[in-house]
């Protein structure tokens, strides 16, 4: 198992329930990954509030909420499982708010686009419901016999002709290569949230599931969809601290540009206030009004909560206002500079509804590594559920393969490869740095593959990452220090490759990608198309080029509306 969050963990503990020896590769020294960062709630079909609801009814909600762009086969087996990991969370003793009788409270309305009341909440107001899974699941961890090895970033998988024999890593702390020959190796390493510079993800989350898994041979789908929410703030102590601006927009809270203007009604004039906007809506009102110099001095919008009641403040989210007062801003009164930020990514790894890659055998992905579960937009609290859901069925799926088959033999050629890269940039005195590249990279992403999209800025962006991958990429250099300083300057150099080809992927899908849909809005094609573009964009690596094809939309039982050219 790769990565340590909800679907790291839940996978690890399914395939050991079903005796595999598993051994969990976690690059930071904790469980958690970038599911702590998850705010509010999360769904899942329970049919408490509602007994029609069921997993069926909310796998067919998921299909319209992605605009059917999602894999059907996918999306139920995420809506199924995720029923198993929330028995199990409850059963562990999760702290989710339960209703008098000591039933799960999964509330009255139902959340946008879902038929059904189906959220999981935690108890108290607007709880973390992400460091409350988290908590259950690193307990749960520890009273099992699955091996963890932490601070160790995997750099590449292995393969042969048959799929794949292992996964290569370094360990950061001491500089060791670390060779795993395995029968499986599960991909849950969360999303690319610092391929942009507004990003609400921990540091880490840097993309190296999917350039591992693209340099293996594996298709990826779906790479120009991103989920971007208000996540983001300024001052930079504040960055990646967890979302929550649709809550102060909820309870009155005003978005305005540099020059005082509430501006959602140029955008979106059929809305009453902020509060009752779609997510999506506001991001590209946002997005527009930073990009044609009317943002913030720090590039940003502001959020005004002086009309928030403080009494609902202090008492729901008393903790961001003191987080804020730390940095000097007194957001009870003073206004908060916010703007939309890289929250979930929608494509991954190309998968069935076993969770196993079509196209490298042994190689499976849950949570944010794997694609087809959100479709060109998710519906709030599938982000969780996309972790939960398919981390269970991957950690059954991965166990079931390894059942009856030997342990595969590793190519010494392909470690060699990766060892005698590593050495040339630690021997590398002088060259390009690694936060310089990174910088580039999320400078260009932001300007031209954020919100707003054209073919000019695709190009000119793709153009320019090509010549980073040329100049710099072949001229990165470890910095000196002391050996843990190096080996950690290392890592993040690594991290700057992956960064620099999971820019490549993401704006190679956008330029492809003539219509907009969901979360990628095309300026030069402003209409959907379904004609045409019903499809889904998927990129593979052959013979060191990257190859782009479409292929039609994974239908199981959810018709796909009937498609019209530019049909919206």
């Amino acid at each position: 198992m790769v990565g340590a969050g909800g679907a790291g963990c839940f996978a690890a503990m399914k395939a050991h329930e079903r005796g595999a020896r598993v051994i969990v590769v976690n690059k930071v020294p904790w469980l958690g990954g970038v599911t702590m960062i998850a705010r509010a709630a999360y769904s899942a079909a329970m049919g408490i509030s509602d007994p029609r609801d069921t997993a069926d009814v909310h796998f067919h909600d998921s299909v319209r909420g992605g605009d059917f762009m999602g894999n059907q086969k996918v999306l139920k087996t995420m809506c199924h499982e995720n029923l198993e990991a929330t028995r199990d969370l409850i059963q562990w003793g999760a702290a989710f708010r339960k209703l008098p009788d000591g039933t799960l409270d999964q509330g009255t309305r139902p959340g946008a686009g879902h038929t059904y009341p189906r959220s999981v909440w935690v108890a108290g107001d607007l709880s973390h419901i992400g460091k409350t899974i988290m908590d259950v699941l690193q307990a749960e961890m520890k009273r099992r016999p699955i091996e963890v090895i932490s601070n160790v970033m995997i750099i590449d998988l292995l393969t042969s002709h048959d799929g794949i024999t292992g996964a290569l890593g370094l360990n950061w702390r001491d500089g060791t290569l670390m060779v795993f020959n395995a029968k499986a190796v599960v991909m849950a390493t969360g999303g690319t949230g610092h391929l942009y510079r507004y990003t609400d993800n921990p540091t880490y989350m840097t993309g190296d599931g999917y350039a591992a898994m693209y340099r293996a041979g594996a298709d990826l789908v779906d790479m120009e969809f991103c989920d971007f929410q208000f996540g983001s703030y300024y001052p930079p102590q504040m960055f990646g601290y967890p979302p929550n601006c649709g809550i102060w927009l909820a309870h009155g809270g005003m978005l305005l540009n540099k020059d005082g203007e509430r501006f959602f009604k140029k955008y979106i004039p059929h809305r009453a206030n902020e509060g009752e906007c779609l997510r999506t809506e506001l991001s590209r009102a946002a997005v527009s009004e930073i990009l044609e110099g009317r943002g913030t001095p720090h590039g940003m919008v502001y959020l005004n909560c002086s009309n928030v009641p403080q009494d609902w403040m202090m008492r729901a989210r008393g903790d961001m206002v003191s987080h804020f007062k730390r940095a000097g801003i007194d957001i009870t009164w003073q206004p908060m500079e916010v703007a939309p930020g890289n929250h979930t990514y929608l494509g991954g790894a190309r998968i069935d509804e076993h969770t196993e890659s079509t196209t490298l055998k042994g190689l499976f992905a849950a949570g944010e590594a794997a694609g087809g579960w959100g479709g060109a937009n998710r519906l709030e609290g599938n982000g969780v559920a996309s972790a939960l859901g398919l981390g269970v069925a991957a950690g059954k799926s991965a166990a079931e393969r390894v059942k009856n088959i030997s342990m595969p033999t590793i190519n010494e050629e392909q470690v060699n490869a990766v060892r005698k890269k590593i050495e040339k940039l630690l021997a590398r005195k002088e060259g390009a740095r690694f936060q310089s590249v990174k910088n580039q990279v999320q400078e260009l992403m932001q300007q031209n593959v954020w919100l707003r999209r054209d073919e000019t800025g695709l190009a000119t962006t793709l153009k320019e990452l090509d010549k980073i991958e040329g100049d710099s990429l072949s001229k990165l250099c470890v910095p000196g220090g002391r050996e843990i300083q190096r080996y950690l300057r290392l890592r993040e150099t690594l991290e700057a490759v992956n960064i620099v080809e999971c820019g490549q992927i993401v704006t190679r899908a956008a330029l492809t990608r003539k219509e907009s849909r969901g979360s990628h809005q095309r300026s030069d094609f402003p209409n959907t198309d379904s004609r045409k573009w019903l499809r889904n964009i998927v990129i593979r690596r052959e013979k060191g080029e990257m190859k782009v094809k479409t292929e039609p939309v994974v239908v199981t039982e959810v018709p796909l509306p009937e498609a019209q050219g530019g049909d919206r």
